[in-house]
């Protein structure tokens, strides 16, 4: 079931681009909610993984790449709405594709790096900064400065614990 809920949040991205992307206005409404689903689906599958004890390897592993390419998927849309700055746009994107390339690198050492709490704000600021972009709220776009320092800070992290894996080896 969770690895379902996670599957949903992939096949979200079409779904979203299709409303964000939209012609009709009215169809451009749908979008943050849209989005919004999608971030729930993010909270929910680790909740129902938990609740019903369904933690998988491949829901460990399947879960935070989807979280990624959802991130990048909706920051590579905004930025080009020219909703968000190229630079900041850029510092999320590289730190997330070497974060993939990492985790995928320890992962197949059989090495695991669990998702901490610094990687659950960073995910969590980014996704709310998001929204207050795409709603159009006052602030979005320095709460995007912050969740890309937090998003920078939680790489050094994870660059770091991924150093100590390798070094291992």
């Amino acid at each position: 079931m969770a690895n379902a809920i996670t599957s949903i949040r992939l096949l979200s991205i079409p779904i979203f681009a299709f409303f964000f992307f939209s012609n009709n206005s009215t169809l451009n409404l749908f979008a943050p909610f849209i989005y919004l689903l999608a971030v729930l689906t993010d909270i929910a599958d680790g909740y129902v993984a938990r609740k019903r004890n369904e933690i998988t390897d491949f829901g460990k592993e399947f879960d935070p790449i989807v979280d990624r390419l959802f991130i990048l998927s909706v920051i590579i849309f905004l930025l080009l709405k020219k909703m968000i700055p190229l630079p900041g746009a850029l510092l999320i994107i590289v730190r997330d594709i070497l974060m993939i390339t990492g985790y995928k690198t320890v992962s197949y050492l059989r090495e695991r790096i669990e998702v901490d709490v610094f990687g659950k704000v960073s995910t969590f600021v980014i996704f709310a900064s998001l929204f207050l972009i795409m709603v159009k709220l006052p602030y979005g776009i320095h709460l995007f400065w912050i969740a890309i320092g937090l998003s920078l800070i939680s790489g050094i992290n994870y660059t770091r614990k991924g150093y100590y894996v390798l070094a291992k080896k």
